[in-house]
């Protein structure tokens, strides 16, 4: 709006009037005449096809194209009242001519034309254009959130159908049209992928309709930016140590370990080794959650030992923690990962006076009852069998009287040996 500023004024300078499609709204502006002066309406910015009508009240023109004459200080309130029902766009003005008057009341001077711009528009949809993701490390994602809210009394239908790289939205709502039902919002994730350090920009391109079979289509667009950084934080994670102290062998005691991410990302925990601790009696419990624990919290998982043998206990219970990113509908990278130990110790001790090498007590061992050996019963010397001389006593006497008696039954021939003389 040109302001005159020796005839009048109008307040607000511009009059810019979003209306809902379905809705009714009604603006206002003032004139305030600063001198005496004569004004004329040459336009009003009425049009039946922004289906917008205007009304006039004070000391005003008698219609458009009528003149009055006004004092300082008088008033002409103009209003506009918008009901599209249909998707538009149109942008007016309400033109006035203003003449100064003399003391006898004829005009004076050159006539003075101004306008007073009006812009009128339907819409359906309301949502931010600009989108900063800020600084976001090379691998990652970075997420907004586009809300789209219907204004409208009937349903709107959204289509994306294009988001410069390296932003991003679900592959699935490209080139789908998105129901946005009657005054109601629905969320849409963007996302920022950077594949390369420094700064980033890019716009998403959609457009919308009613369903309301008129065919109407708005297009829009948005703005969109980022930065992005070389460097990734690292996963800061650690686990307690346990001390089970003295445990007897066969006996079973419980400990706690506690798992924490000092990360600033969310992160998975998963056991590397529950097989060979299960090997030294050694039996590690279900992580909480999946493993799963938030940045900056802590899990607890318990463990517990039961010792088959004595000794000393020096181990380690090992974990891993990885990354985890925000959803995405194209492939994802491997997530960044870091191992992490939790020392495991104690003392195993049994019962008994002896231990091996290795610190096995063993129990003391029971010597095996012997068989004794059969043995063969010696033949008894016939009775009345003596010693006779020269024949080498009771054995060779016993050995002669077999053959004594062989030699009877005829079947052994003695020869005796002549007798020396």
């Amino acid at each position: 709006m040109a302001n005159t500023e020796a005839l009048f004024e109008v307040t607000p300078a511009q009059l810019r009037a979003t209306t809902a499609v379905g809705a009714e709204e009604t603006h206002t502006a003032t004139l305030v005449a600063n001198r005496t002066m004569v004004l004329t309406g040459t336009s009003h910015g009425e049009n039946t096809d922004s289906e917008t009508t205007t009304s006039f009240s004070g000391v005003c023109p008698a219609g458009w194209f009528g003149s009055v004459t006004m004092q300082a200080g008088d008033t002409c309130q103009l209003t506009w009242t918008t009901h599209p029902t249909r998707i538009l766009s149109t942008s007016q003005s309400a033109s006035f001519t203003a003449q100064a008057v003399d003391a006898e009341g004829q005009p004076a001077g050159e006539p003075v034309l101004s306008s007073f711009n009006l812009e009128l528009t339907s819409t359906v949809l309301e949502f931010e254009r600009d989108y900063g993701f800020g600084e976001v490390p090379l691998g990652r994602d970075g997420s907004q959130t586009l809300r789209l809210t219907n204004r409208a009394s009937t349903d709107a239908l959204v289509s994306l159908s294009n988001v410069d790289a390296p932003f991003a939205v679900d592959e699935r709502l490209l080139m789908e049209e998105l129901r946005v039902p009657a005054l109601a919002t629905i969320e849409v994730p963007l996302y920022f992928r950077p594949t390369a350090a420094g700064p980033a920009s890019g716009y998403g391109d959609w457009s919308y309709r009613l369903d309301d079979g008129t065919g109407d289509r708005r297009s829009g667009y948005l703005r969109l930016s980022g930065l992005g950084s070389a460097e990734q934080p690292p996963i800061d994670v650690s686990a307690t140590g346990v001390d089970f102290g003295k445990v007897r062998v066969g006996d079973t005691v419980e400990r706690t370990i506690t798992l924490t991410n000092s990360s600033t990302d969310a992160v998975a925990i998963d056991a590397l080794n529950p097989v060979d601790l299960g090997l030294l009696g050694l039996s590690l419990g279900e992580l909480p959650e999946y493993g799963f624990v938030p940045a900056g919290e802590s899990i607890t998982v318990t463990i517990s030992w039961k010792p088959t043998k004595a000794g000393a206990l020096s181990q380690q219970a090992l974990f891993a923690a990885s990354r985890l990113l925000p959803a995405r509908a194209a492939s994802t990278p491997d997530p960044d990962l870091a191992e992490f130990a939790a020392a495991l110790a104690g003392t195993a001790i049994a019962d008994g006076p002896t231990t091996d090498g290795g610190g096995t007590t063993e129990p003391p061992t029971k010597p095996k009852p012997t068989q004794p050996k059969p043995t063969q019963p010696k033949p008894e010397p016939p009775t009345g069998a003596g010693s006779l001389p020269g024949t080498g006593g009771p054995e060779l006497a016993w050995g002669l009287g077999i053959a004594l008696a062989l030699a009877a039954a005829g079947g052994v021939t003695l020869l005796r040996s002549p007798r020396r003389r």
